[in-house]
């Protein structure tokens, strides 16, 4: 951890909470500097969707809660956002719901045929391993050995 670095456990735990609170899902926490500023980004979601005042009104309270907490000591912004389009894959549940679905994939460490990044469609995950259909070839690897994944959009404007 970096100087004036929150602890990111810390950081997710409250986000969490004030999402669940406000009846979101929390998708995923981001503690990262963009354009020279600290950002604190988060993804909500939920069955029926989410609003701009819904982002708004998670952002709000979690602002207090940080205040009250002090859990972070530097100049940073907060970012409340929905998943959208390219929607972050996170948990293996992620995976399941959207089997089917296109989807870009960055590992941690390349596969044994020396890739580490995949596109292809996603064919479902199993005991934690995920299954994805990339140019005809079946790819497998581990929930826990993915960097980043994000949906592809596939319509139009």
């Amino acid at each position: 951890m970096r100087k004036n670095e929150p602890k990111i456990d810390t950081l997710e735990q409250l986000c969490h909470d004030v999402a669940e609170e406000a009846g979101f899902d929390l998708l995923l926490v981001e503690w990262t500097a963009d354009g020279g500023r600290q950002v604190l980004r988060l993804y909500i979601d939920s069955v029926g969707g989410v609003t701009v005042d819904d982002c708004a009104t998670v952002s709000r309270r979690l602002s207090h809660v940080l205040d009250v907490e002090e859990v972070i000591d530097v100049a940073f912004a907060l970012e409340v956002s929905t998943p959208g389009l390219n929607r972050p894959l996170v948990r293996e549940a992620d995976y399941v719901r959207f089997s089917g679905e296109q989807a870009k994939v960055t590992l941690k460490q390349p596969l044994a045929t020396g890739r580490k990044r995949l596109q292809g469609e996603l064919k479902g995950v199993a005991a934690g391993e995920v299954s994805m259909e990339v140019d005809g070839e079946l790819f497998q690897f581990a929930v826990t050995d993915v960097a980043r994944a994000n949906l592809v959009y596939q319509g139009d404007f």
